[in-house]
């Protein structure tokens, strides 16, 4: 049987149980009670996900099955799966349309000890960040012309966003350079 691809709401599953075992019921209070239900909270979708996810051998479950007693645990390859996603190479597009996602990976990076990959994604971020930031400043200075003032204060607004990006991920640096394991 195929493996189906991994989904952000799987490894948002993921990144919760790398914090220790946890009961399908748990999980989706979680995600009624924080920004991770912006990936589901509807039982329509997590429990096939932990079937899912399940079945593919990244997660185990434990206890009595059908019972609130059961609990999941991430695998081995739970982990090895969530690592590689955590810190594959950040790419333009993830900076200009996935920082949802670029937020869970690093919401979730702590769950490895390895600070070099930590340090090494987040400049890889920041070079991303700062290489489109420069781009969309050489556009404002060619671009502004033909420009009506709403679309000019929405892309201002849109550059400064990126700027304060920029800024974030450099206190994260710092943080993660003091305090290496």
């Amino acid at each position: 049987m195929p493996q189906s691809k991994v989904t952000d709401l799987d490894h948002a599953i993921l990144g919760l149980l790398s914090g220790g075992n946890l009961s399908g019921y748990r999980i989706r209070k979680i995600f009624e009670d924080t920004a991770l239900g912006n990936y589901s909270s509807s039982p329509g979708s997590l429990y096939p996900a932990l079937a899912r996810i399940e079945r593919s051998g990244f997660i185990k479950k434990t206890g009595k099955p059908g019972t609130s007693q059961s609990l999941y645990t991430i695998a081995e390859k739970g982990r090895r799966q969530l690592k590689t996603w955590i810190f594959r190479p950040i790419t333009r597009n993830d900076v200009i349309r996935n920082s949802r996602v670029l937020m869970l990976r690093i919401a979730f990076m702590d769950s490895f000890e390895e600070q070099t990959l930590k340090l090494n994604m987040l400049t890889s971020y920041r070079k991303e960040v700062d290489d489109y930031i420069k781009e969309l400043e050489k556009f404002s200075f060619d671009g502004h012309a033909g420009m009506s003032a709403s679309g000019r204060f929405a892309f201002e607004r849109g550059l400064e966003a990126f700027r304060h990006t920029s800024a974030w991920i450099n206190k994260l640096i710092t943080y993660y350079r003091k305090n290496k394991s």
